[in-house]
């Protein structure tokens, strides 16, 4: 509408007035159909925006469920190698137990045949007595030890397959529920890729592209001033950790994978640039924070989906958009090299890959410059 005006308070720049007029005329009649166009949209648009921001914290929240349950079913895994290692060497010592006890039945039933009274009145030397009493009362003392021995290694036998039962009941309900849990996942995608084909069926056209991409480009910087007033004024983590002003070059990529759009490279419909890169990488791949700060945003926000900001300190930022899911909240701390989230398609786009940004004072700047050692 500035533009219009603009044109219209100018009638003898190049042409005739009653040409302007007409322009302006057709200009004003354009405006106005997308006007009404977008007012009968509206209800719907923010539904389906709704209904997509809600799916997507659902992928969200069920990967993160999903990575615990592998985690604990890696865990059960392990507990029930052990058990199963205690129970080959229960079993390994139970039989030399046996087999010694056997020994010890055949050495009685041995004796027992001279019967032992008859044993006693053959001796006529009183010290061989002795000493054939006190070998019957060791031989009669052992094989009852050995006979303790062999029922305790049966109970203790029976205890481990009763906890490699339990555990292996344990790992099935394991399995279940991630089960349940990938299916709920799928639903949720399906209802996902629904509410995405309804909003690309409903945007039409340069025109509204443009709007969306600015809006979305003006609430991101909106948001980026914000959260850098509010976190120049919070304490920074103690610690001895290098200035983020010092580490260009030096930082590692975020993903490693392909860079489909380039910083500063044209953004369709072309009258805007890219302010960050984008890179294509595999859905679910870990994404790690840069270097050292803390978590300033962790929410899904139109145009990046599940959205992830670290503020690195002295005015520099970090954004990662697209995500399948984020594994940071609010205040949190994080190490360089730490996993912050998964790559995902959030925000709308067909195909995984993640959005990253540099800012210094809410200003954009080339990751490049600062990511100079390999992605990953």
């Amino acid at each position: 509408m500035m533009v219009a005006l603009a044109i219209a308070g100018n009638p003898c720049a190049g042409e005739a007035p009653s040409v302007k007029e007409a322009e302006l005329g057709k200009l004003r009649q354009k405006i106005e159909a997308l006007r009404k166009s977008l007012d009968a949209d509206r209800d719907q648009h923010s539904t389906l925006r709704g209904k997509l921001k809600l799916a997507e914290q659902d992928i969200g929240a069920f990967n993160r469920s999903l990575r615990a349950v592998r985690a604990e079913l890696t865990l059960r895994n392990r507990d029930l190698d052990n058990l199963q290692a205690e129970r080959r060497q229960q079993e390994t010592v139970l039989a030399s137990q046996q087999d010694l006890l056997a020994r010890q039945f055949r050495a009685g039933y041995a004796l027992g045949r001279q019967g032992y009274l008859k044993l006693l009145l053959s001796q006529q030397n009183p010290a061989t007595v002795g000493r054939t009493l006190t070998y019957y009362d060791y031989l009669n003392q052992a094989r009852s030890d050995h006979i303790t021995r062999v029922t305790s290694g049966l109970m203790a036998l029976k205890t481990t397959q009763t906890a490699i039962s339990l555990k292996k009941e344990q790992l099935e309900d394991l399995s279940r529920s991630q089960q349940r849990q990938k299916q709920d996942l799928e639903r949720s995608v399906g209802e996902r890729r629904e509410v995405i084909a309804k909003l690309n069926t409903e945007i039409r056209g340069k025109e509204q592209q443009l709007k969306q991409l600015t809006d979305d480009e003006k609430r991101l910087e909106r948001l980026v001033g914000e959260l850098q007033r509010t976190f120049d004024n919070v304490p920074a983590n103690p610690g001895n950790h290098e200035q983020f002003g010092r580490l260009q070059g030096k930082l590692s990529w975020p993903v490693s994978g392909q860079v489909t759009t380039a910083f500063g490279s044209p953004r369709p419909p072309g009258t805007m640039k890219w302010n960050g890169v984008t890179i294509a990488v595999a859905e679910g791949t870990e994404v790690k924070g840069i270097s050292h700060g803390r978590v300033a945003f962790a929410d899904w926000l139109r145009g990046f989906g599940l959205l992830m900001i670290i503020d690195h300190g002295n005015g520099y930022m970090s954004l990662y958009g697209h995500n399948q899911s984020l594994f940071k909240d609010v205040g949190d701390w994080v190490e360089q090299g730490e996993v912050i989230a998964t790559v995902g398609n959030s925000g709308g786009r067909d195909n995984a890959a993640l959005y990253f940004e540099v800012r210094h004072n809410g200003i954009p700047k080339n990751p490049a410059i600062w990511c100079g050692a390999r992605r990953g």
